[in-house]
């Protein structure tokens, strides 16, 4: 513990700085600071500080609490696993029919009309049944389109900007975003990885 020089000011008050190392768990420091803010012999406010140590959170533990809060978001939503399944395998069916991921402006609620569910129950399918969000489902097809264009003839010639508003981004800088979180390059970077291995 460390205590440097009080500060003292006109009315007697002063301010306190205490460095604490605090041992949780073997070889395991926590290092922070107190500020103390002294009247005389009385504390009038104590502000602590404390730098934790990153610890990484299991992936199965992950999954388990982000299904939990799923369960216990649509526990009341009168949805059981058998319709599930049966909104999901139609969802499928008519995003590679339809696409209807190509379209720019499509929304929750059009989708669950597509699909004939309530926008609740689609909600359900998208984030319980799939586990992802809305957004995320989208764009897992249309990052998927993106990639056949970019790896065949006609879209090693096209401007990239052009296949993002092909397969239904908005902005190039949204595609650009979706498609490194996906594929972990950017659309650039992968076609000249595909422009190099056409037979992959």
């Amino acid at each position: 513990m460390y205590w440097p020089a009080n500060k003292r000011s006109r009315s007697s008050t002063r301010c306190c700085r205490l460095t604490v190392r605090l041992h949780t768990r073997p070889h395991e420091r926590l290092r922070g600071a107190e500020f103390i803010t002294l009247h005389d012999d009385a504390a009038l406010s104590i502000v602590d500080y404390y730098d934790l140590p990153t610890r990484e959170v299991p992936s199965d533990l992950a999954r388990m609490t982000s299904h939990a809060i799923c369960e216990r978001k649509y526990a009341k939503s009168g949805l059981n696993d058998v319709q599930l399944a049966e909104y999901r395998d139609r969802l499928d069916q008519i995003m590679q029919s339809k696409r209807l991921f190509l379209q720019p402006d499509m929304t929750l609620p059009r989708l669950a009309r597509a699909v004939d569910c309530s926008v609740n129950h689609l909600s359900q399918v998208i984030n319980a049944g799939i586990g992802t969000s809305f957004f995320e489902y989208m764009n897992r097809y249309r990052i998927a389109y993106a990639r056949e264009l970019l790896a065949s003839i006609e879209g090693q010639r096209m401007p990239i900007l052009n296949i993002a508003f092909t397969v239904g981004f908005n902005s190039n800088s949204a595609f650009y975003a979706a498609f490194k979180k996906c594929v972990g390059q950017t659309p650039a970077q992968y076609r000249k990885q595909m422009a190099g291995n056409p037979g992959r």
